[in-house]
């Protein structure tokens, strides 16, 4: 089914996949999206003595066609991160199946229903799981990567100075460096270069040589905060429990309270995450550097469902679920000044055991301007730096409720609060 003009079938795909992930706080809803059809349709033309027996045919094809059809729904986050790629692997995967499949933006989530023969649904819901699964760990890697390039920089030669990697090949190369690779290919001036570690340096297949170097950019090493239980070498985090009689617990119950003094607490978990934590304080000494003054950092609350807590717990907030070019204030993360605006059903979306969770976080505000429709990084300072940002963006200036950060590593979720109506 062709889609209406003047709007192409292209751009309301496009649309589709830059409107925000509902789950998240800040944005609107969607229609739903039906792809471009390439199910040629079956023409029957049923001929007989009577007018019952036609009939007859006529009820026993239909109900056959019914029984041997399905539709089966697949929701996940990650499939608002779909890009062109993926569309034209479900086009082909639609001809090539020949199903239906329509994109859903549900209340708090997005979907892809599939329609057709029951053993076509169920084949291309396994190509469509296995793409959803890339497309995670893509953007899992690209999450890594960027955490990884505030702590190590990987550098190579460049007449008289040194020009850094991008993120991604930065990750190689520490990777590399980490599993003692003697030789890794990456690629510098879209060149390929064969880098030999231990020598640090890089070598094209026409023997050129680049000299490469890697810079650590912590320093002295970073403590964790003193009252964290210990763990051990391979946690990658650990959820502390704590009692209503500790005074952490209280301090985050009562700022919780303050706006949402009808809702029972069911339990407030600290999070201790190493490493999420160092790359915070390296970027908290940043900013405290770059804005001479030590006051960038407020305790603010985000919502979100239960099933995304483990992500968050271990990789930190994600600002690629936020939405793209159609988020009300800039395409980052939200966080909340009061904890009932991140309390919301449609942020924190009840479990089955209709618990819901907010986190309260640390997050690096710093120096702010008002957000706007389609940011994707906060605007300049000044017309004559371009380079000089803002640290984040609100809805009010003078009166904050919300902050949207651009950058992961921004923000440290601290504590998690579940809780019940």
């Amino acid at each position: 089914t062709s889609l209406p003009e003047p709007e192409s079938w292209w751009s309301k795909f496009t649309s589709f996949f830059t409107k925000p992930n509902r789950g998240n706080e800040g944005y609107t809803t969607e229609k739903d999206m039906i792809m471009e059809s390439t199910v040629p349709p079956a023409i029957f033309q049923i001929c007989g003595e009577y007018r019952n027996n036609v009939d007859n045919t006529v009820s026993w094809l239909s109900t056959m066609i019914v029984n041997e059809h399905t539709e089966q729904s697949i929701d996940d986050d990650s499939i608002s991160c779909f890009g062109e790629r993926e569309y034209q692997q479900l086009k082909e995967l639609q001809k090539q199946m020949q199903v239906i499949i329509t994109f859903q933006n549900k209340e708090n989530d997005s979907a892809v229903q599939v329609c057709g023969l029951t053993r076509d649904v169920l084949k291309a819901c396994t190509s469509i799981q296995k793409m959803i699964k890339e497309v995670r760990d893509e953007q899992t890697k690209k999450r890594d990567a960027e955490l990884l390039s505030s702590i190590v920089e990987w550098q190579y030669k460049e007449k008289d100075t040194f020009a850094s990697f991008d993120n991604l090949t930065n990750f190689s190369l520490e990777q590399g460096y980490n599993e003692k690779k003697k030789n890794i290919v990456v690629e510098i001036r879209k060149t390929p270069f064969t880098v030999d570690i231990q020598n640090m340096k890089a070598i094209s297949f026409r023997g050129n040589e680049v000299i490469i170097k890697r810079v650590d950019k912590r320093g002295a090493e970073i403590a964790v905060p003193d009252h964290w239980e210990d763990m051990k070498k391979d946690e990658h985090y650990r959820s502390v429990t704590l009692q209503p009689t500790q005074q952490e617990y209280q301090d985050v119950e009562k700022a919780f309270k303050v706006t949402c003094a009808t809702f029972t607490i069911v339990k407030i978990e600290r999070i201790q995450n190493p490493a999420l934590w160092k790359n915070y304080q390296i970027r908290k000494e940043s900013m405290d550097n770059k804005n001479g003054n030590i006051n960038n950092e407020r305790l603010l609350f985000h919502g979100t469902a239960t099933t995304s807590v483990q992500v968050i717990n271990r990789h930190g907030f994600n600002r690629s679920y936020a939405g793209m070019n159609a988020a009300m204030l800039g395409n980052g993360t939200y966080f909340a000044v009061g904890a009932n605006y991140s309390a919301n059903d449609t942020y924190s979306k009840p479990d089955t055991l209709r618990h819901k969770v907010v986190y309260y976080a640390r997050v690096l505000t710093g120096q702010f301007c008002r957000g706007q429709n389609g940011m994707i990084v906060p605007p300049p300072k000044s017309a004559n730096d371009p380079t000089d940002l803002f640290d984040s963006v609100t809805d009010n200036i003078a009166l904050p409720s919300m902050f949207i950060i651009f950058n992961d590593i921004q923000a440290y979720p601290e504590y998690l609060i579940t809780f019940r109506r």
